[in-house]
């Protein structure tokens, strides 16, 4: 089967193309004369994959493709595709009919410069017209370009009928019952799903600037309880990163965003959060998907760009395309006042999903330590089996204020099993960023049938001036374990013990979203600056 490509030198020249080979000795060709709807989805994964590939070969990207669609009639069959492709800033489109002419199989492909297609995709069209063997009505009555989707709108904003090649499914009316609440609106795929939201949440003036109270207000608010929701109480919701998306410097961000990764016992998945405003409504999509984190990402980013242009034609190219590489700004390294938490919650909240993913492999609850460094990296460490030598409750702060001075620690977790006057058990984690700490404690309890949980936490925040009342906060600060606290042999044998426990501690790079402080600096970057 046939994936036409323009000759490079060729199309750069003319800026678009059309051709018409006769493919009747390739049996690979499908004759489309006696094609049904049902062989469809097949012939279009192949046409995908052969288009795919021979691009490759010209050091193209297939940036978008539009499944292949059959337009039956009583005189002629033809099977239309549509894909752009793009190679360096230069983006085509390529619109191709295939069909069966006086017992001949004929592919009529046409081809044009996005960067032209004011000036271009309509002579383009009218070549296809023209063609006189075809005689067939789709193309005779074309006027715009093949598989554009259908757009319709609420309360005036663009819903159209494919976004990225994912149909879209049935409205979800809010408004009738809650006012404000607007309206959603599903697509699926095979690797994910998206929602669409168009509300304005009693919101009387929702400003199109992303920057002003009320939409970023409206966008803390919300991811923030994206962060806080869990389908099951093991599961593990980390926000990656937060960002604006932005066409055009002058204007503002066309979008706020953010990406969020969820891991527990069922599996990982990825999803991604986009807001905009415009009209005075709250535009939202939501998305979710299995797939690894970059072809997440990619996807992600893709149906943005997509959205982007309908939503913002007056604003946003053709050919622009947001990257990860090049957003415009880090909202989670912005001083966002709600939905933003300091490197200390984030450690506690990390810790306590952490201490529920894990409670099935250990007996006890375990007393672990983490740790981001000012190099970047995260550690988490189980103390449970190291064999202190002289009262453990002594010698461990001194160990855990040596390896904060070894690993050059930024920002730390210590988690332990407590006990209350009553006999109750609970697990205390106690986190200090340099500026903030913060203590949970989480009481395990004995269900029903026998089992322990743990209970919710209650979270107990104080200032960094007001950190008197744990042993295990200030162990960063120099000199924070008075001389006498050390033993002859403790550096020696703390040297021994990391050995034996740095390799088979968990590590990781720390996302930006843990290691921003309150005032927008990062304090990995901080404490550098301060070496």
């Amino acid at each position: 089967m046939h994936s036409f490509l323009f000759n490079s030198r060729l199309s750069s020249q003319l800026k678009r193309a059309v051709l018409a080979p006769d493919v009747t000795n390739d049996a690979t060709e499908p004759d489309v004369s006696t094609l049904e709807q049902a062989d469809v989805q097949d012939i279009d994964d192949t046409l995908y994959e052969g288009t795919r590939s021979g691009l490759q070969t010209q050091g193209r990207e297939l940036v978008q493709w539009m499944p292949s669609q059959l337009n039956p009639s009583d005189r002629l069959n033809g099977l239309f595709t549509t894909y752009i492709t793009r190679k360096l800033d230069e983006e085509w489109q390529y619109i191709s009919l295939r069909l069966n002419a006086k017992g001949r199989k004929v592919v009529v492909i046409g081809g044009f410069d996005i960067a032209k297609k004011d000036e271009l995709a309509e002579p383009i069209l009218d070549v296809m017209r023209s063609i006189a063997v075809i005689g067939h009505p789709q193309i005779q009555n074309l006027s715009t370009p093949l598989l554009a989707p259908e757009i319709e709108t609420l309360f005036g904003l663009p819903v159209p009928s494919r976004l990225f090649g994912m149909d879209r499914g049935e409205f979800t009316n809010y408004e009738a019952s809650e006012p404000g609440l607007g309206y959603s609106v599903q697509y699926g795929s095979d690797y994910g799903s998206l929602t669409l939201y168009v509300y304005d949440f009693g919101e009387p003036d929702v400003s199109s600037d992303l920057r002003s109270s009320v939409p970023l207000d409206r966008f803390n608010r919300e991811l923030s309880t994206i962060l806080q929701s869990k389908a099951r109480p093991d599961e593990s919701v980390e926000l990656r990163r937060a960002f604006e998306l932005t066409s055009v410097d002058e204007i503002g961000p066309d979008f706020l965003g953010a990406l969020v990764h969820v891991s527990g016992p069922r599996g990982c998945h990825n999803s991604g959060y986009l807001l905009s405003a415009k009209d005075d409504k709250f535009v939202k999509l939501r998305l979710s998907g299995r797939l690894d984190t970059e072809l997440f990402d990619q996807w992600f980013f893709a149906v943005a760009s997509e959205y982007g242009r309908l939503l913002w034609p007056e604003r946003i190219k053709e050919s622009h395309r947001y990257e990860l590489d090049s957003i415009d700004a880090d909202l989670s390294r912005s001083s966002m006042k709600e939905g933003t938490i300091t490197a200390a919650e984030a450690l506690t909240v990390q810790a306590e999903q952490w201490l529920r993913c894990i409670w099935k492999s250990h007996s006890v609850a375990p007393r672990a330590f983490t740790g981001i460094t000012r190099s970047g990296e995260q550690f988490m460490t189980i103390l449970n089996d190291i064999p202190w030598t002289r009262p453990d409750h002594i010698q461990r702060r001194v160990f855990l204020h040596w390896l904060c001075g070894k690993e050059e620690v930024a920002a730390y977790a210590y988690i332990s099993m407590v006990g209350a006057e009553d006999g109750s058990l609970a697990v205390d984690i106690v986190s200090d960023d340099g500026d903030n700490i913060v203590e949970a404690i989480m009481p395990i309890v004995e269900r029903d049938d026998g089992d322990y949980i743990y209970d919710e936490a209650q979270m107990y925040h104080s200032p960094a001036k007001d950190r008197e009342w744990s042993p295990h906060t200030r162990l960063m600060e120099p000199g924070i374990i008075e001389v006498r606290s050390f033993d002859s042999g403790d550096v020696a044998l703390f040297e021994n013990w990391w050995a034996e426990l740095r390799p088979k501690s968990l590590w990781r790079t720390v996302p930006n979203s843990i290691a921003t402080k309150e005032d927008g600096t990062n304090i990995t970057q901080g404490r550098n600056a301060e070496k």
